[in-house]
């Protein structure tokens, strides 16, 4: 949480050369917590090759339009420097939602659907930030501000949900001697 409120505050100094660059990391290391989250539920036992082959197909086409939208931008706005930060937050964004698809696939509970809509909303609103951004596009930033919201909405009740959980596996049947 308090990464997602760096990220934000981040975007108010844009114009600064510094802060792209900071505000790439962050997201990186948003993706992979917010990953590492699930690592343990995952499962990569293969049940379906149809379904394994369907989604890597989808990630890797999420992967060339990630690269297609980043090439588009001018070169005044976008240097080459952001244009390598931004392929590595893009890729473990993908990575990311790769992660809440699985762990929604296996466990499909209330849970793991609020983690999938967090993850997805996450996702939109990185994308709609930077396209608001670069493209000039401004009330994506409406957009972008309806999905953080959502992602925030959706974090919250994912980690109240898992906290009920791990507090109803934790308690122990204990026995009083009178």
């Amino acid at each position: 949480m308090l990464l997602f409120v760096v990220f934000d505050a981040l975007t108010i100094y844009i114009e600064s050369p510094i802060a792209p660059c900071v505000a790439l990391v962050i997201r990186t290391v948003t993706f992979i917590l917010i990953s590492s989250l699930v690592i343990k539920k995952l499962d990569f036992k293969v049940r379906n090759y149809a379904v394994v082959l369907f989604f890597a197909i989808i990630a890797i086409l999420n992967g060339y339009v990630i690269y297609l939208l980043v090439s588009t931008v001018d070169f005044e706005k976008f240097s080459f420097t952001e244009r390598v930060f931004s392929v590595f937050p893009s890729i473990t964004m993908i990575l990311m939602c790769v992660c809440a698809v699985n762990y929604n696939f296996n466990r499909f509970n209330l849970r793991s659907t609020l983690f999938l809509i967090t993850a997805f909303c996450l996702a939109f609103s990185d994308i709609a930030v930077f396209n608001a951004y670069y493209k000039e596009p401004n009330y994506l930033f409406y957009v972008e501000r309806f999905f953080t919201i959502l992602t925030f909405l959706c974090f919250v009740n994912y980690v109240i949900l898992e906290n009920k959980k791990r507090e109803q596996n934790s308690v122990t049947k204990t026995e009083h001697y009178y």
